[in-house]
C-alpha cells in the first residue's frame, strides 16, 4: 500500500504546472513521498490489528467482569467516560503538534538540499559557518516541535494510569465492603481484580497509539493536499493530436502574469513567426523573453490573449503532443543522474546507440565524449556535475538534434561556451535551424545577426523589429547596442 501510495504521488507531481514548483519547495515534496507515507505505512500496519485485538479483549473483559459482579463493573464504567475524553482531548493537540513537527523536518530537508546543492558556492565564499548556523536554526525548530510532541504524549498515558490506579483501588475499597456485606466473596474480588487489567490495557493501549494514529493521519492529510491539486494546465476535453504542422506562432494581443498580485510580464502583445523563419527575442533581464518559451510550450496559461500554431490555439491541442513538436537548448542545462547516452536519449527515448552518436557528433560533442574513459556510458554525476558547463550545454544540443521537433527555441544556448567553441557549437545550431520555426532568446547580439527577424522587447512590449540590416539602417535602439563595443546587457536599463 506504502509502494503503490508513493508511485502514485510521484505520478501526480509529474503532472502538477510549473506555477506550483514556483511556489513548492522540493524538500517538503521529499518529506510527503518518503517520512509522511512512511508514518502512514506504520499505521496501516498495526492500527487495525491492535484495535481489533484490544477491542476484542475490552468487550471480553467487560462480559466476564458483569458476569462476576455487575455493581462494581457498573463503578469501573464511571471511569471510562473520562478515559476516552481524556484521550479525545489529548490526540487533538497532538494531531496539531505532530503537523508542525513534519512541516519542520520538510523545513530542514529544504534547508539541506539548497545548502548541499550548492556546496561549491558555499566553500567558494567561506560561508561553512554561516551554513550550519543557518541550519542550526531550522533543526533547533524541529527539536522544539519534536519535544513538545514528546510532551504531549506522556499526558495521555500518564493521565490513563492514575486513572486505572483509581479504578483498581475503587474495586479494593467497593469489594471490601461488599465482603463485609457478605455480598462479594474473596475469590470473586480477587478475580474481579486480575480482570482489570483487561479492560484497563486496551485504554491505556489506545492512548499509546494515539501519537501514531495522528501522525500517520497528519501525513495523510499531507498527502491528499498533493493529491488533490489539480494540474493547472491539462489537456481539454476535445483536445486533439497536433500533427503535420508548418510551424508558424502567433501571439494574439497576450497578457501575462505569473502570480495575481504580481505585475504583469507581458502586456499586449502581438506578433507573428513565419512558419521555418529564425526569430530573435533580446531585450533587457526579466522582460519576459523566457516566459514566451514557456507560454509557447504550454507551462504557464496566458491570462489574456491566444497563442497559436499552424492558426489553431495550442489549447486546443493535447499537451503532450503540442510538446512533442518542440526541442528546447536553455541557459540552465540540467542533466539527470546517468549515463551520457541516457541523457542523450532524453529526446527520443527509443532511440538506438547509432542515432545518439549522430546526434551527438551534429552538436560537436562526439570528440570530447570519445574521450572519456566509458564513453557514452560514462557517468555525468548529479546534475552533469562530471561535465563543464559547456560540455552540458553540447549534451542539451545533441538532445534537440535527436528530438528533430519542427520548433526549435534556443535560450542563451551558447551562453556558456567560450568563443572557439561558440563557433563550433554556431554552425551546429545553423544546420539545426534548417527548415525548423526558430526562436533565439539572446543577450549578446552578435549571435543573432542572422535571423530573419529580431525583436527588441522593453516595458513598452515591442520596440523595434527587423532584421539585423533593416535595425542598424533606423538607427534607433538596437543599432545604439550592436555598437557598443562591450554589448553589455545592463545598456538595456535605459529602455
Amino acid at each position: 500500500m506504502e509502494n503503490d501510495m508513493r508511485q502514485e504521488l510521484f505520478s501526480h507531481m509529474q503532472n502538477l504546472s510549473f506555477s506550483y514548483y514556483d511556489t513548492h519547495q522540493i524538500g517538503r515534496l521529499m518529506s510527503s513521498l518518503t517520512h509522511d507515507l512512511l508514518n502512514l505505512s506504520e499505521l496501516y500496519h498495526h492500527g487495525p490489528e491492535d484495535y481489533i485485538v484490544y477491542g476484542l479483549r475490552f468487550i471480553g473483559a467487560s462480559i466476564i467482569l458483569f458476569s462476576i459482579n455487575p455493581f462494581l463493573t457498573f463503578l469501573l464504567y464511571l471511569y471510562v467516560p473520562v478515559m476516552l475524553a481524556v484521550t479525545i482531548f489529548c490526540s487533538r493537540r497532538i494531531r496539531r503538534i505532530s503537523a508542525q513537527n513534519q512541516q519542520n523536518i520538510s523545513t530542514v530537508n529544504d534547508q539541506a538540499e539548497d545548502i548541499l546543492s550548492g556546496i561549491r558556492t558555499v566553500q567558494a565564499y567561506c560561508a561553512q559557518k554561516q551554513a550550519c548556523k543557518s541550519f542550526s536554526a531550522q533543526a533547533n525548530a524541529f527539536l522544539s516541535s519534536r519535544k513538545k510532541v514528546y510532551l504531549e504524549e506522556t499526558y495521555p498515558s500518564q493521565g490513563l494510569l492514575f486513572l486505572s490506579r483509581l479504578m483498581f483501588l475503587t474495586t479494593l475499597l467497593a469489594g471490601g465492603i461488599s465482603i463485609l456485606h457478605g455480598t462479594l466473596s474473596l475469590a470473586d474480588l480477587l478475580a474481579f481484580l486480575l480482570y482489570i487489567n483487561y479492560l484497563t490495557e486496551p485504554i491505556e493501549k489506545l492512548a499509546w497509539m494515539t501519537t501514531q494514529l495522528q501522525e500517520g493521519l497528519a501525513g495523510f492529510d499531507r498527502f491528499m493536499n498533493i493529491i488533490e491539486t489539480p494540474p493547472q494546465i491539462v489537456d481539454l476535453p476535445d483536445a486533439i493530436p497536433l500533427e503535420n504542422i508548418s510551424g508558424e506562432i502567433s501571439f494574439e494581443h497576450v497578457s501575462f502574469r505569473y502570480h495575481a498580485q504580481e505585475p504583469e510580464v507581458l502586456h499586449d502583445l502581438s506578433f507573428r513567426i513565419p512558419a521555418g523563419q529564425t526569430v530573435a527575442f533580446t531585450g533587457p533581464s526579466g522582460i519576459g523573453k523566457t516566459t514566451i518559451c514557456a507560454l509557447i510550450s504550454r507551462f504557464y496559461e496566458p491570462q489574456k490573449g491566444h497563442i497559436l500554431i499552424d492558426g489553431n490555439d495550442i489549447s486546443q491541442y493535447t499537451l503532450s503532443s503540442l510538446r512533442s513538436h518542440i526541442a528546447s537548448v536553455r541557459q540552465d542545462v540540467y542533466l539527470f543522474n546517468g549515463t551520457i547516452s541516457d541523457n542523450i536519449r532524453l529526446g527520443k527515448p527509443n532511440a538506438s546507440e547509432a542515432e545518439i552518436i549522430a546526434a551527438a557528433k551534429k552538436a560537436n560533442a562526439h570528440h570530447f565524449i570519445a574521450k572519456l574513459p566509458n564513453g557514452y556510458q560514462s557517468q555525468v554525476g548529479p546534475k552533469g556535475i562530471r561535465l563543464s558547463v559547456g560540455q552540458r550545454q553540447r549534451i542539451e544540443i545533441a538532445r534537440a538534434f535527436l528530438k528533430n521537433a519542427p520548433i526549435l527555441i534556443l535560450d542563451e544556448a551558447t551562453s556558456a561556451l567560450d568563443y572557439q567553441s561558440e563557433k563550433e557549437v554556431q554552425h551546429a545550431l545553423e544546420a539545426l535551424r534548417t527548415n525548423r520555426t526558430t526562436i533565439i532568446i539572446a543577450h549578446r547580439l552578435s549571435t543573432i545577426r542572422h535571423a530573419d527577424c529580431i525583436i527588441v522587447l522593453g516595458k513598452q512590449g515591442i520596440l523595434e523589429q527587423g532584421s539585423h540590416s533593416e535595425l542598424l539602417s533606423k538607427n534607433g535602439l538596437y543599432a545604439q547596442l550592436y555598437k557598443t563595443p562591450t554589448e553589455n546587457c545592463d545598456t538595456y536599463s535605459l529602455i
